[in-house]
């Protein structure tokens, strides 16, 4: 897959696309998390009903933490919701942003 980032008017309102898993963002909020190979949607993943928190530039040494617009190539960040330990995820580079349409 090539990466490419679809203009969105807002990452608050985005889908964040991984090698694994789409997160699916509204109001800041993750509203859910698909898996991409069993096209399953995950509604007990720690990310669901989290905030969006910035990104993470990811192989930078040290890696750098931002509250910037996320970008291709960055690691998400969203701090765990109700089903999490109250930490903040870091997900895998993101290889595509498209907006939400749901």
């Amino acid at each position: 897959m090539i990466a490419h980032e679809v203009v969105t008017e807002s990452v608050s309102n985005a889908v964040f696309v991984t090698r694994n898993t789409e997160y699916h963002v509204r109001g800041g909020v993750c509203v859910a998390v698909r898996d991409r190979e069993r096209d399953r949607f995950l509604p007990t993943h720690h990310a669901v009903g989290g905030r969006l928190s910035g990104s993470v530039r990811l192989g930078e040494a040290p890696a750098s933490l931002t509250r910037r617009r996320p970008r291709i190539g960055d690691g998400l960040l969203v701090d765990s919701g109700p089903h999490g330990d109250g930490g903040t995820i870091v997900t895998s580079q993101i290889l595509e942003i498209r907006p939400h349409t749901h």
